[in-house]
């Protein structure tokens, strides 16, 4: 339910910046990552990272904005024929700050008070985790269209599970995982 709460929180700052500012921005972010190794025990990794924002402007000159974020992780790893497979979905607030000449700079950022996960290693139980998870992004955009911008990120995330259940049977946990990577974007903004 605390996603409901930060949702509506989130939506009515939206919903009453709209009427101050008419700064209204969305980014779409991803990127795709994969690694084979041929050796004697051959292995291969792919991380795949997707998601969007949906901010309003809370400043005037429309250069700091607030709203929502989604996050996708998926993150795949095979070593020896056993496959290790993470996935990941996020949500919660989030910001966005351009600066610079021409506001090509950019810092964005998400705190996800939901972020569900599924980890299964090689033929075990699936374990479903639950837990916070956030990320911070630094980059440039540049203007493609009017107000259209493309752009390449940073991408620090960290997810922190507490909870896990495998079948009927929970637990809480503490277990952590972190990537850095790059990204691109596409944005709209005025």
């Amino acid at each position: 339910m605390i996603w409901l709460r930060g949702w509506l929180l989130t939506s009515s700052i939206l919903v009453f910046s709209l009427g101050a500012h008419a700064g209204v921005a969305g980014t779409l972010f991803g990127t795709y990552i994969s690694d084979d190794f041929s050796q004697t025990a051959a292995t291969s990794d792919s991380k795949q990272l997707y998601g969007g924002l949906l901010l309003a402007s809370v400043t005037a000159k429309d250069t700091f904005h607030i709203g929502w974020a989604y996050t996708s992780i998926n993150a795949t790893s095979t070593k020896s024929s056993v496959t290790d497979t993470f996935a990941s979905t996020d949500m919660g607030p989030a910001f966005a700050y351009w600066f610079g000449k021409n506001r090509i700079l950019n810092i964005s950022g998400a705190y996800n008070v939901v972020s569900n996960s599924t980890f299964q290693q090689g033929s075990t139980a699936t374990k479903e985790w639950t837990g916070t998870s956030y990320w911070v992004a630094v980059g440039a955009d540049l203007e493609w269209m009017k107000n259209l911008h493309l752009g390449g990120r940073i991408i620090y995330y960290s997810t922190s599970i507490t909870d896990q259940k495998i079948g009927s049977a929970a637990t809480s946990v503490s277990v952590g995982r972190t990537w850095v990577m790059p990204m691109l974007t596409i944005t709209y903004r005025p």
